[in-house]
């Protein structure tokens, strides 16, 4: 009873440990464009030059993932992150004294490449030690960390410009990070001196305590998409990641843009605008939530990315033909979509990794979708860019094309899931 109780209270810890890693990834190098006003005004910078470090981190970033997830089998992934992670948290700190762009580019290049393993680790640091019970919650909690990465980087870039030190943010995020990355290395060493069967135990109780019928469903008992062969297996991982780059693409360019374009088609003041920056990603942390909930509940998660691909695109057509009504429903609808992308996203990046963790190497695969859908991140703002020179009409009719090319992928992924007739 001692263990169990232990191994519950650390498995809680580590689920906390991976969220806070994974937020302060994001407000590791989104500190950087958070203070762009700033670091324009100090180093002199035009607005395409200043883009350039991000987008070769972004780059550097997806790349290293796509070589991880060949390795992510072989390397001791608590060792790697110790090393990497602490590396990058150095390098965090160091952003606060750079002396112009040059030092920018170098910097987050590196970061790029020691922060490409942290999502995958963290997913096959959870799928390993905890409960299968738990790893709803883990989804949950990690998934959450990316727009709370975000609000953390904005509230930090509040207090420290206003303070006229906005070199104090990178020194405040890089400390904090170090210290997040501690607590995460201290809580899997106590798990991995617990014995494994306790967390069977564990999901023993769970069912027993619902009569067999659990709340939480114990993910890997379904074998929903089987695998059975080779092609099969590489078929799988294409439409996955083609899923998984639309899905982001349409996620990045309609949450990064929503300032921009309340400048453009309402003439907001760019304060006001700016101010959606740090709010937008509290409310889009809910689609996510909600996702995960209703997987636990519907055993056919494929099947319901299809309910919100087409909710999706319901609201884009809505979006294309009512953005410049009111700047009120403008707001209302880019949220919602952002809601939608981001939970289709979050059924192929994490529970689809938690629901086949018996199928495929978490790690492997987690790198391989977090570096397709950074692709994704990565080529928004060159589309948009485009684009919106022409008119946001164009840019909201291109990112609906892309939202009806990822229902027929979704689709197509559909036709593989079929259950296995043995299971």
């Amino acid at each position: 009873m001692e263990q169990k109780l232990q191994y519950k209270r650390l498995s809680n810890l580590l689920i906390i440990a991976c969220f806070l890693m994974v937020a302060f990834m994001m407000a590791s190098k989104f500190i950087y464009t958070a203070e762009m006003v700033e670091i324009l005004d100090k180093f002199g910078f035009q607005e395409s030059q200043f883009t350039l470090p991000i987008t070769i981190y972004f780059i550097v970033y997806a790349t290293t993932q796509l070589l991880l997830a060949v390795f992510f089998k072989k390397i001791n992934i608590k060792i790697y992150l110790a090393l990497t992670v602490s590396l990058s948290c150095v390098l965090t700190v160091i952003m606060a004294f750079s002396t112009g762009l040059v030092y920018f580019c170098i910097v987050l290049t590196i970061n790029g490449i020691l922060q490409a393993g942290l999502w995958a680790g963290c997913m096959y640091t959870a799928t390993k030690h905890l409960p299968e019970s738990m790893i709803p919650k883990a989804n949950t909690f990690m998934t959450c960390g990316f727009p709370a990465g975000s609000v953390v980087t904005y509230c930090i870039a509040s207090i420290v410009v206003a303070m006229d030190a906005w070199w104090l943010g990178f020194v405040i995020i890089g400390l904090c990070f170090g210290i997040v990355l501690l607590f995460f290395c201290t809580v899997v060493s106590k798990l991995e001196r617990l014995p494994k069967h306790v967390a069977i135990e564990i999901d023993q109780e769970v069912r027993f305590k619902n009569k067999g019928q659990s709340s939480v469903n114990i993910s890997t008992n379904i074998t929903l998409i089987p695998l059975q062969s080779k092609w099969i297996k590489i078929v799988f991982y294409i439409l996955v990641g083609v899923i998984c780059f639309l899905a982001y693409t349409i996620y990045s360019s309609v949450i990064d843009f929503i300032p921009k374009m309340l400048t453009d088609t309402f003439g907001m003041k760019n304060s006001l605008a700016i101010i959606f920056s740090a709010v937008v990603p509290i409310g889009v942390a809910f689609g996510p939530i909600v996702v995960i909930m209703l997987c636990e509940k519907v055993n056919n998660y494929i099947a319901l990315s299809i309910v919100c691909v087409v909710g999706l695109i319901g609201l884009l057509v809505a979006v294309l033909y009512g953005y410049s009504a009111n700047f009120v429903l403008a707001i209302v609808l880019l949220l919602a979509t952002s809601l939608f992308a981001r939970g289709i996203n979050a059924i192929y990046e994490t529970v689809i990794i938690a629901k086949m963790s018996r199928q495929i190497n978490t790690g492997s695969f987690a790198a391989y979708t977090n570096a397709i859908a950074s692709f994704g991140a990565a080529a928004a703002p060159f589309i948009m860019g485009r684009t919106i020179e022409i008119g946001w009409s164009l840019s909201y009719t291109v990112i609906l094309i892309e939202a009806i090319a990822l229902a027929v992928f979704i689709g197509l992924l559909l036709i593989f899931c079929v259950r296995d007739k043995k299971s």
